[in-house]
């Protein structure tokens, strides 16, 4: 099943998506969420996994994030949104211009701010290797 929904979301996220983007991945755990993010690693893109338990937060980590495009995914169904912003943050660039999938988490805000911590997903992969 997995292989099957992972052929047809890089098929419909090829012909939307020139890569590489920041992205939102809004979505619970899904089989089809875990389709689109290695869909997504695939293409090059670097991802901000957002649930619905950060919802309240959506709108400032996707600011701080510099995301380009949103995708949303209902149930089997997914969206894809395109923001009116082009990321430009030198950590963002050097990613897109090397080529390399990234991950953008958030620590929590002991200090008062939410922080993003921009990941290499090809160091994060190598490692499980």
């Amino acid at each position: 099943m997995i292989v099957q929904l992972i052929e047809s979301d890089t098929k419909i996220l090829k012909e939307k998506i020139q890569s590489p983007k920041v992205l939102s991945l809004e979505a619970d755990f899904s089989p089809q969420a875990v389709s689109i993010m290695l869909c997504l690693i695939d293409l090059n893109c670097i991802i901000v996994p957002l649930t619905e338990s950060v919802a309240h937060k959506k709108d400032e980590f996707k600011r701080i994030a510099e995301v380009e495009v949103s995708i949303i995914v209902k149930d089997e169904n997914f969206s894809v949104d395109f923001e009116n912003t082009t990321a430009t943050h030198e950590i963002l660039t050097k990613l897109k211009n090397e080529n390399h999938p990234g991950l953008i988490l958030f620590s929590s805000e002991s200090t008062g701010e939410n922080k993003a911590a921009v990941h290499d997903f090809l160091y994060l992969l190598r490692a499980c290797w």
